[in-house]
């Protein structure tokens, strides 16, 4: 992904949006700007850069039993994905939850509560 915004259909479908509507949404909205795309690819390179490089490194360690993997995993995601004192998201939190893949989704799902 070179930080453009796509549709994906199969989303699209579960939500019951038609493709052809949020397609012309994002270029109405002007979402694919390069101001824009530049920033969503500047976050996704800096979390490949340095953070999934610590996962899977931290994955990779022996001297770590599960449990302890599972909770630096945890607190790693958190930094990035937890709200504000105020419950508010980070400014580009979809682009980093999205760069963070599945784990993201497990700690989102775990935590629920925070995002109510």
């Amino acid at each position: 992904m070179g930080g453009e915004l796509i549709v994906n259909l199969s989303n699209c479908r579960s939500a019951g949006l038609n493709p052809k509507s949020v397609a012309d949404a994002l270029e109405l909205l002007n979402l694919n700007c390069e101001r824009l795309r530049k920033t969503r690819q500047d976050r996704r390179d800096n979390i490949n850069t340095w953070l999934v490089p610590l996962l899977d490194g931290l994955l990779a360690d022996a001297h770590l039993v599960p449990a302890q993997r599972q909770q630096t995993l945890g607190l790693l995601i958190a930094g990035r994905l937890q709200t504000d004192n105020f419950g508010s998201l980070r400014a580009w939190w979809t682009t980093e939850r999205n760069a963070l893949g599945p784990d993201a989704d497990f700690w989102i799902s775990d935590n629920q509560g925070m995002f109510v």
